[in-house]
């Protein structure tokens, strides 16, 4: 496909399963002139649905996603959509990557991580070599570990790691060039939503800076826990308020105090609630009730499941489920379970009755909620709890609906 001066714009459908990197292409494209980004998509499954529905001029597609990844996109794409140009655009330091990927479909494939001008230019390139050639390969490559030995699936963990840094730290340098460059021309809810998403690449760095330091203290028995009382309903709360998903998640939780480590327990909640929002799908629910001693915590999706051979595994340090681009850094659940432990509780896994998938959690009981130890009967007399009204949570957000018992969020867009 040649592009003309003065032709119309060019239709795109942006595949990735990072929605702050969607908005910041959307934003760098509308801002370039001459793009019209039609439709977005966060993984593979999805995008050949837009692709086919909108039949665009280009895509722009990621590697590593969840449910499919952009290879095993790649053709299909370019069947539902025969004269649309795909840019494979990741953030995989390979060579060998970049040439699979144009054997297989892509007109170019683009390292992320140059500046915002730069990815515009290379795209207008390939748009006008009509999909030939490879461009902005990177200058220095990593080769990708071959075999199954304990230091390649480290190397390739770390690889992974890495990866997941470069794409949040791209998002927070490709945010600040393009306000730097153009806020004076920017709209006050594009700058908005581009503020934000620094905001949350940050977070998200966090998190995984937060994640790898707590796999370096259990290696060296060195975590430290400081548990103290908490009430459950407020940290799920909270947890659910820094997870940056527009999905609602319905909340089940009676009024139970807990004893944990504050800091530990949000992050246990919040890597299983992100799980369920990268790799499950609505509805997401989260239920807690007591049982016996503990407090039980189950973060319900109704997507895909886990896989069932990689279900023995899926708790252990640095796995991730079998594909070809496997996404994440595979900590999140081995941290999940270590800091259950860690507590006095235990963390596991049920398939969700209907499809999905559903982990949970142990937390010991605060003191004041356990039955009485003098108990001359020898049985435990019935706690009395207080049940609290299911919420409706999005984001953290919730607002009163019709009756005094629910609660609902206000309302978001929704992404393309």
């Amino acid at each position: 496909m040649t592009v003309a001066p003065d032709a119309h714009p060019i239709t795109v459908v942006l595949i990735d399963d990072t929605p702050d990197i969607r908005m910041l292409l959307d934003a760098t494209l509308t801002r370039a002139g001459g793009f019209d980004v039609v439709a977005e998509a966060g993984n593979g499954r999805d995008g050949i649905q837009q692709v086919r529905r909108h039949q665009p001029d280009l895509v722009l597609l990621d590697l590593a996603m969840p449910v499919m990844d952009g290879l095993e996109a790649l053709p299909l794409i370019r069947s539902a959509a025969p004269d649309a140009v795909v840019v494979v655009l990741s953030g995989f330091e390979t060579s060998r990557m970049a040439h699979v990927a144009v054997t297989a479909g892509a007109a170019s494939y683009i390292q992320k991580g140059g500046s915002v001008d730069e990815i515009v230019s290379t795209i207008r390139r390939a748009l006008r070599a009509d999909g030939l050639g490879v461009e902005h390969l990177p200058l220095h490559t990593t080769p990708e570990p071959a075999g199954g030995s304990e230091i390649d699936r480290l190397r390739s963990a770390m690889a992974i790691a890495t990866h997941e840094m470069r794409n949040a730290l791209n998002v927070i340098s490709g945010t600040a060039q393009l306000l730097t460059a153009h806020r004076g021309s920017l709209d006050d809810a594009t700058t908005d939503r581009l503020l934000a998403a620094i905001g949350s690449q940050g977070r998200f760095l966090n998190r995984l800076i937060q994640d790898l330091s707590t796999s370096t203290q259990l290696e060296h028995a060195a975590l430290d826990i400081n548990v103290e009382s908490i009430d459950l309903l407020d940290a799920i709360q909270a947890s659910i308020a820094l997870v940056d998903s527009a999905q609602e998640v319905l909340v089940t939780c009676p009024a139970l105090q807990v004893t944990a480590d504050p800091i530990r327990l949000h992050q246990m909640l919040t890597n299983l609630l992100l799980n369920a929002t990268k790799y499950g799908a609505s509805p997401i629910g989260v239920t807690a009730q007591p049982a016996d001693t503990h407090a039980e915590i189950r973060v319900i999706d109704h997507g895909p499941g886990v896989p069932e051979h990689f279900r023995p595994s899926m708790f252990d340090e640095f796995t991730r489920a079998d594909t070809m681009h496997p996404s994440g850094t595979g900590l999140g659940l081995y941290v999940v379970r270590s800091l259950a432990q860690a507590q006095g509780g235990r963390a596991w896994h049920t398939p969700t009755p209907g499809g999905g998938a559903t982990f949970g959690i142990t937390i010991p009981l605060a003191r004041t909620q356990l039955p009485p130890i003098d108990n001359p009967s020898g049985r435990r007399p019935a706690r009395k709890i207080h049940d609290k009204p299911p919420l409706l949570l999005q984001r953290g957000r919730a607002e009163r609906e019709a009756g005094p018992d629910h609660y609902r969020p206000g309302s978001n867009r929704s992404p393309a």
